[in-house]
C-alpha cells in the first residue's frame, strides 16, 4: 500500500467513527429524555466537532429542592423534573369513570392512601364493574408507572411490587 491509499483509508475510517459517535450521542440524549443533548455538534465542511455543553454554575442563593409533601392546591405532582416542565394533575372531587386513568389514580391515591398497582386495579374494578378487567389492569399498570416516571407520584419498592403514594 502506498501512502495515499493509507491516508484515504484512514479518512474513511475517521468519518465512519465520527458518524457512529454522533449517533451514540443522539441515542444517549433520547434515552435521557433530554431535548438538548449533553453534547453539541457542529459540522463545518462535513467534519463533526463535539464539545460538552457547560452546565450553569449553581448560585448560592438557589432555593433548596423540596420534596412533594402533598398538594397545597388542587394540583398533584411536581411542576419540574430534570429541568423539564411537568404538568401537575388536577385532583377530581369525586371518582368518575369518564376521567383519564391519570386522574382516576390520583383520586384513588389521595383518598385511599398508598397502594400497589394490584390494589389500584381492584379499586378501579370496584368503581367500574362493567369494564373489561384486562384493559383496566393494563391501563392502571402503565399509568401508575408513567406517573412515577413523570414525578406525579412517589413509589417505594415492597418485595416485587411498588407502593405508589401522593
Amino acid at each position: 500500500m502506498d501512502k495515499s491509499s493509507v491516508i484515504h483509508f484512514l479518512r474513511i475510517q475517521e468519518v465512519q467513527l465520527e458518524n457512529q459517535l454522533k449517533a451514540l450521542r443522539q441515542t444517549v440524549a433520547l434515552i435521557e429524555g433530554s431535548q438538548n443533548p449533553s453534547y453539541t455538534t457542529s459540522s463545518p465542511s462535513d467534519t463533526v466537532v463535539a464539545t460538552p455543553q457547560e452546565a450553569p454554575a449553581p448560585s448560592n442563593n438557589a432555593p433548596a429542592v423540596e420534596e412533594n409533601k402533598g398538594p397545597k392546591t388542587k394540583l398533584v405532582g411536581k411542576t419540574e423534573l430534570n429541568g423539564r416542565k411537568v404538568r401537575p394533575v388536577k385532583m377530581p372531587k369525586k371518582y368518575d369513570p369518564n376521567l383519564s386513568y391519570t386522574r382516576k389514580l390520583a383520586y384513588l391515591l389521595s383518598t385511599e392512601g398508598p397502594q400497589t398497582s394490584q390494589s389500584l386495579i381492584k379499586l378501579v374494578e370496584k368503581n367500574e364493574p362493567g369494564e373489561d378487567k384486562d384493559k383496566i389492569a393494563r391501563s392502571v399498570t402503565i399509568t401508575a408507572s408513567a406517573m412515577f416516571r413523570k414525578g406525579l407520584v412517589n413509589a417505594k419498592r415492597k418485595g416485587r411490587a411498588y407502593v405508589y403514594a401522593i
